[in-house]
């Protein structure tokens, strides 16, 4: 057939195809949009379109579809012979460049790979490639085996003995071949970006092979692999392939509907069991109602203690919706059942709203304590924060702002442990009330700004003093259940040390005898390194008072 010159189609519609001479007189090309092809399959079912009434030749085809939904690839019967209909420019998307990687298995295996690469060429309009079709000059196999793995889109690794020998160790092939080469690649790439890297190489099993011959590295137990078992572009197994090669699933996802309405049935608490509403409980992104305050739960909800016990510690940043709109600390416990221990959790919230109230507001540092409510169930302490100023956009910690090693210089050294010691007043006067904090930590100090932070809430204060698990990393050692001594102000002094050690070293205090702070940051003044040092301390009876510590730093 003559070339053609003309090809002017509309979506959705049916056009005579013609050359310059009029020729192909009983080809039709049937332009569709993605509606037009079956949702499940993304493909003709071979039926013929839909045709004006003055065509009597029907002409059958099928589409392959991109990624952006339009095609690129038709074929047109004309009589007995089956013609290529070259598509419009502008109606295509770029086939994905896949390079099918092989072992020189055989000469057998060559062939059958060179078939597999031409099925998804003519067929699948993938822009396939291997080694053979490149052109037969002379070149640097290394170099180009290294711009095939980096240009490629997906990385077919085919199966077979040699390839899993190759690509699980660092054996060469034959004399003349880079198999070795690629394989070398692909462990690169796999080591540098698994995720991405797992996505990209697939493996395949041709007839000649089984799942036994895919490379270990390649995860064939734990990921997909393609087995194709004839080269039919209809069979499962080069369907499977070809969705992911043209990254759309293999079955539409259907509308969603409206939601169902649930009824809920009847339910009996358990004996012991105190009923509430949903609408308080602490939860992730829900709206509570406190009160007369409402109010929007941000971030996660952080329950310190994982045990399911009579009593529930829960405690969340939430937003205050309504005047003055503000961000604030939530402390809650949920009452599970009549215990002591859910008593005592209770009976600390109120002590710690008590202990703001009487030293709250002679200290910045400390939150405000702005209610306390309780339901039928539970117990929330509100918590504001300090009036040192005007409260940033976003609730940070010194979680986030733990620094590398490399980040670190005398000037942000010095800033870190001044503001650290602007902590050690409102300890003081914790202390001189007989509590302590007890959990002192990175995620438990707010940053106010660069020179200011703030204690979260009270920690442990509320409640009595009792060794346990901490996983936090800072935990004294008396606070452990191995732990001799008694828990005091100097049990403070220990985790605020431990919170400086991190923060101008990067590294958290290795118990019971961390490396000297000087030798973990060389920008610490001598008087604080031995001040955190002394903090640090197993022995109660050798670390400075809150006081001592808090000059230290302010050297």
């Amino acid at each position: 057939m003559g070339e053609l010159q003309h090809l002017l189609a509309m979506v959705g519609t049916v056009m005579r195809v013609g050359d310059e001479n009029g020729r192909l007189p009983h080809c039709v090309l049937f332009v569709c949009s993605p509606s037009a092809v079956d949702e499940n399959t993304r493909r003709w079912t071979r039926e013929p379109p839909p045709l004006d009434k003055s065509w009597t030749t029907p002409a059958f085809g099928y589409a392959t579809w991109s990624r952006c939904g339009t095609f690129f690839g038709w074929r047109a019967d004309h009589g007995n012979e089956r013609q290529a209909v070259v598509p419009i420019p502008e109606h295509t998307s770029r086939a994905p460049y896949v390079y099918v990687f092989r072992a020189h298995q055989s000469e057998e295996h060559v062939e059958l790979v060179r078939d597999f690469a031409t099925m998804l060429r003519v067929e699948a309009g993938i822009e396939a490639d291997v080694k053979e079709w490149r052109a037969a000059q002379r070149t640097d196999e290394v170099a180009d085996e290294i711009a095939r793995f980096r240009d490629a889109d997906f990385v077919l690794v085919v199966a077979s003995p040699d390839m899993r020998r190759l690509m699980d160790s660092s054996e060469q092939g034959p004399i003349g071949d880079t198999t070795h080469v690629g394989a070398a690649l692909a462990r690169n790439r796999l080591a540098g970006n698994l995720r991405e890297e797992l996505r990209r190489m697939l493996p395949v099993v041709l007839p000649d092979a089984t799942p036994e011959h895919i490379p270990r590295m390649l995860r064939s137990y734990a990921t997909n692999f393609y087995q194709i078992k004839e080269f039919d572009i209809d069979s499962d197994g080069v369907q499977d392939l070809l969705h992911v090669l043209l990254e759309t699933p293999r079955h539409a996802r259907p509308p969603r509907g409206m939601p169902y309405q649930v009824v809920p049935g009847s339910w009996d608490p358990p004996v012991g069991h105190v009923g509430a509403d949903a609408d308080v409980l602490l939860r992730s992104g829900a709206t509570v109602v406190l009160g007369q305050s409402t109010y929007l739960v941000c971030g996660e909800v952080e329950e310190p203690s994982q045990e399911r016990g009579p009593a529930i510690l829960r405690q969340a940043r939430a937003l205050l919706l309504g005047d003055p709109n503000e961000q604030v600390w939530l402390r809650q416990v949920e009452r599970r059942a009549d215990a002591r221990s859910a008593g005592e959790a209770c009976a600390a919230l109120e002590k710690e709203h008590e202990l703001l109230g009487t030293i709250g507001p002679e200290h910045d540092a400390l939150p405000r304590s702005l209610a306390l409510v309780d339901t039928d169930r539970t117990r929330t302490l509100v918590l504001g924060w300090p009036r040192s100023t005007t409260p940033p956009d976003g609730f940070e910690t010194l979680a986030d702002y733990i620094p590398r090693p490399t980040e670190l210089d005398s000037t942000a050294v010095r800033r870190t442990l001044q503001a650290l010691s602007g902590l050690c007043r409102p300890l003081e006067a914790l202390h001189r009330h007989h509590c302590t904090h007890r959990e002192l930590a990175p995620h438990t100090i707010v940053r106010i700004d660069e020179d200011h932070l703030a204690l979260r809430d009270l920690g442990a204060a509320g409640r009595p003093a009792r060794p346990g698990i901490d996983r936090s990393g800072y935990q004294a050692p008396e606070q452990t259940h191995h732990g001799r001594a008694k828990i005091g102000p100097w049990t403070d002094v220990f985790r605020l040390a431990a919170v400086a050690y991190h923060m101008i070293s990067g590294r958290l205090p290795d118990e019971p005898a961390p490396l000297p702070t000087s030798a973990v940051c060389p920008f610490v003044p001598e008087r604080a390194a031995a001040a955190i040092d002394a903090a640090l301390h197993p022995d109660i009876t050798q670390r400075p008072t809150v006081a001592e510590l808090a000059a230290a730093l302010r050297m």
